[in-house]
């Protein structure tokens, strides 16, 4: 009896007589991929969307940060499909505006984001008066 239902006969990934070219889907529609030594690999997977940027800005992306699907479709991982927010706040707070104003694009927001917290920080400087 094996508890994890993907090892058979103790074999893993290529190994594995249920291997399938080391892709597949979660249960939230996302694809996934097989990097058994990745430090954010769950059961030996990560989403590919992940991955695909990491690629792009050569780098891990932390677990907070978010990667947004332009279009909407979780299986297009095009780079040019894909958008990296800070953190899930600023991802859903985009969603909420998007709603109301649909032409705002994601670049357009984390501007305006960058721009608000600055003047919230230093009102002064923003006024024109010296600090």
């Amino acid at each position: 009896y094996q508890k994890n239902k993907h090892i058979i006969g103790g074999k893993k990934g290529k190994d594995n007589p249920n291997w399938k070219g080391g892709k597949t889907l979660c249960t939230k529609g996302y694809r996934m991929i097989y990097k058994p030594d990745h430090p954010y690999a769950h059961n030996g997977y990560i989403m590919e969307h992940r991955a695909v940027l990491e690629d792009v800005l050569g780098r891990y992306i932390t677990p907070t940060e978010k990667v947004h699907h332009r279009d909407g479709n979780r299986l297009n991982n095009t780079p040019e499909n894909l958008f990296l927010f800070p953190n899930n706040r600023l991802h859903s707070q985009y969603h909420q505006k998007k709603k109301k104003i649909p032409t705002l694009t994601e670049e357009k927001f984390m501007k305006l984001y960058i721009i608000s917290s600055f003047e919230h920080k230093f009102p002064a400087a923003v006024a024109g008066n010296d600090v």
